[in-house]
């Protein structure tokens, strides 16, 4: 899912159905395997502050998963695919050449929401860093350009397993961009 983050708090109504969501995905995931196209960055869901926020502190939270949306909105605009990852995963990723490797997942760089990881979170991020991760914060990687130029961010796109972009228009009237 490329449009949006998926609900990253408890009051989701998603909340109390969320393992049996995680392990339907997972399992249609591994039985359609990798499909070729490769993401061009992981974000990193800060997971375990959100948790430890809660309901207590909702507009905090709010405004982490708002800039989560913002980015989201931002990368597709621009035709750039990118992945999510919980920063739970974090502990288990390795730099493998010029890539990030969370599980058999590899990603030319990872990105994640500045000040809203917690100590263990950054400690895996400064050791992808240190052995040579390509890694940006969300303001970095909201300066990114991308193959898709759209005055008003209109146009979508995804690239298919052999390479090829499908381009689409959200609005009714016709608009221009380059590719």
């Amino acid at each position: 899912k490329y449009d949006a983050p998926p609900t990253m708090y408890k009051p989701s109504t998603l909340w109390p159905h969320f393992k049996a969501w995680a392990t339907h995905i997972k399992a249609t995931a591994e039985r359609l395997g990798p499909l070729g196209v490769r993401a061009n960055m992981v974000i990193v869901r800060p997971m375990r502050t959100l948790w430890r926020l809660g309901l207590a502190r909702e507009a905090e939270v709010r405004g982490i998963y708002e800039q989560a949306m913002k980015l989201a909105l931002h990368l597709q605009e621009r035709g750039i695919l990118f992945q999510w990852v919980d920063d739970l995963d974090l502990n288990d990723a390795r730099v493998a050449g010029k890539s990030v490797q969370i599980g058999k997942a590899k990603y030319p760089m990872i990105v994640h929401f500045a000040g809203t990881l917690d100590a263990e979170a950054n400690a895996a991020l400064h050791k992808l860093k240190r052995n040579g991760a390509r890694m940006l914060d969300h303001t970095e990687a909201n300066r990114l350009g991308g193959p898709i130029h759209s005055r008003n961010g209109a146009i979508r796109a995804v690239q298919s397993k052999d390479g090829s972009w499908f381009c689409f228009n959200v609005l009714k009237t016709r608009e221009a961009f380059t590719f």
